[in-house]
């Protein structure tokens, strides 16, 4: 295995590297959004309050009624699988003999 001192970033780790970065962007985009989405939801939930049938509320029934996954669940999970296999690839050669 690679002594820590002998470690550097060679121009083929960019890619691996910038995936890494891109992973965590993409999370942190997914979770301003859904925070957005939230925000939004609760405005229209209050002005469906006043509403004669409240379409939203009905909606969110019927999907928990379903026992799927929320999208924003699946994903979620799709930068971090990325996340893993980028360090997958940047650590792997690193575990290598010299």
């Amino acid at each position: 295995m690679a002594r820590l001192t002998e470690l550097a970033i060679l121009p083929e780790d960019e890619p691996t590297l910038a995936g890494i970065v891109a992973a965590f962007a993409w999370t942190s985009l997914l979770d301003s959004f859904r925070q957005l989405n939230q925000a939004k939801f609760m405005v229209l939930e209050e002005m469906e309050k006043s509403l004669p049938f409240q379409p939203f509320r009905k909606e969110r029934e019927i999907y928990k009624s379903l026992e799927r996954s929320a999208f924003s669940t699946i994903e979620r999970r799709v930068p971090w699988a990325f996340l893993a296999f980028y360090l997958v690839v940047l650590v792997v050669p690193l575990m290598r003999p010299l």
